[in-house]
């Protein structure tokens, strides 16, 4: 996720998160953990080509600073797959003063297991 900016607006593509995770046949949990108090996330796995890169999973934080858990809905092809973490709103670029914002100095834990 971003480092310092003077961005705050979610057009920005900093404030987007991609991975790419080997995944096998059976459903995949992801949790997102240590999110910053600033920051509501939200995080989706999408299929890969042969899935029509279609959404499998998807949750998002009711809180700032909420952790993240759900299991995709379907059974995997096995392959690479990719996982999205994103704010919900617009993030506070900042920080308070000269203090940056949490987001930089502690970030998320994305785990994915099955």
């Amino acid at each position: 996720m971003h480092g310092y900016t003077s961005s705050d607006s979610l057009s920005d593509p900093g404030w987007t998160s991609y991975f790419q995770v080997t995944l096998g046949s059976t459903p995949a949990t992801a949790s997102v953990t240590n999110v910053p108090a600033e920051l509501a996330l939200e995080a989706q796995v999408y299929g890969n080509a042969n899935e029509n890169y279609a959404s499998l999973g998807f949750v998002q934080g009711t809180a700032n600073g909420a952790s993240l858990s759900f299991t995709t809905d379907v059974t995997i092809v096995p392959s690479p797959h990719y996982v999205v973490v994103e704010p919900v709103t617009n993030p506070n670029a900042y920080g308070s003063g000269s203090t940056p914002a949490s987001y930089v100095t502690n970030p998320y834990k994305l785990v994915v297991t099955q």
